[in-house]
């Protein structure tokens, strides 16, 4: 291994996922232990039909919604999705505080992520923020320590108190199990163009603001291009993945792989990856995080995903 490859490889950030979980109140850490001796899939069933929400959280999911399907097919069931969408919510947070179910995951397609490591360059996997998207489990079968993730700076500042630390540790335990690396987003690109190059798989997410507009789900959107242009330097194939849930088993499906030498320009790869995901979108919406969320497209509306203004 050369210099150049170790201080690549040591700006990798391995967990040790032993950090205390912060509390965030007695009643809490009640509910958390109790989740230890009940049935998982009684009570993800029992999340997710919820009979009524408060009218200000349907009026948010309407708008998160409306932003999603505006001048798609399914354009004309915001209504409907606003409801689905909060209990799915409610019953993806049944999951995330249930972590021992993840090595469970049950992928599909695996074909399309084993022709792509056959192909003998780099691997990116491209990810959607949809479902229980936060774990990498089983991703490479018994090889998923090779792979690294990319995050943001919140999982490289100290953990805070109350609820928001607390997440922060369990997703800090659930990535140090599953063995994966991770490196801060910001900064990262010429480390991950390496990375990418020496052979190491890489997981992205595709759907956060940048500056490239393209059309996508029928309106533009400010987007990274992070994804396609890394695979477009590196020659490395990109794979897109998404996560969703039966109940309680999580599941995990591989879309079939892109290649770089297969398209005319890196925009042309980018187009093509934005129309792998699409069907993904519209196949079940409620599954998305907030795309209004902070850190994402805040003022995010059916007439399009902008970047907020600086200055």
């Amino acid at each position: 291994m050369t210099s150049e490859t170790q201080s690549v490889d040591e700006l990798v950030l391995r967990l040790d996922g032993r950090d205390k979980l912060p509390s965030a109140g007695l009643r809490k850490s009640i509910t958390d232990a109790l989740r230890r001796i009940t049935p998982s899939g009684p009570a993800v069933r029992r999340a997710s039909r919820a009979a009524s929400f408060p009218d200000d959280e349907v009026a948010q999911a309407r708008l998160t919604m409306e932003a999603i399907v505006a001048h798609t097919p399914r354009a004309g069931e915001v209504d409907e999705l606003a409801v689905a969408f909060l209990r799915e919510q409610a019953a993806l947070e049944e999951l995330f505080w249930r972590p021992w179910l993840l090595p469970k995951r049950r992928w599909t397609e695996t074909d399309h992520r084993d022709a792509a490591l056959a192909d003998g360059v780099g691997v990116l996997f491209s990810y959607l923020h949809r479902g229980p998207f936060q774990a990498a489990d089983g991703i490479l079968g018994d090889q998923t320590s090779r792979i690294v993730g990319v995050t943001g700076d919140w999982m490289h500042a100290p953990l805070s108190p109350g609820l928001w630390g607390r997440r922060v540790a369990l997703i800090k335990r659930t990535l140090a199990r599953s063995g994966i690396g991770v490196i801060r987003a910001a900064g990262s690109y010429q480390v991950l163009e390496a990375l990418l190059q020496q052979g190491t798989p890489i997981i992205m997410a595709f759907d956060m603001p940048g500056s490239h507009r393209m059309q996508w789900l029928g309106k533009p959107v400010d987007i990274s291009m992070s994804n396609a242009r890394l695979a477009w330097a590196t020659g490395a194939t990109i794979v897109p993945y998404w996560t969703s849930h039966e109940g309680a088993q999580h599941t995990g499906e591989f879309g079939a792989p892109l290649r770089p030498a297969d398209h005319g320009s890196v925009e042309e790869l980018q187009e093509a990856l934005g129309a792998a995901h699409e069907p993904k979108v519209l196949e079940a919406p409620e599954l998305m995080e907030d795309v209004r969320r902070p850190g994402a497209w805040t003022e995010a509306t059916g007439g399009g995903w902008f970047r907020p203004q600086r200055g």
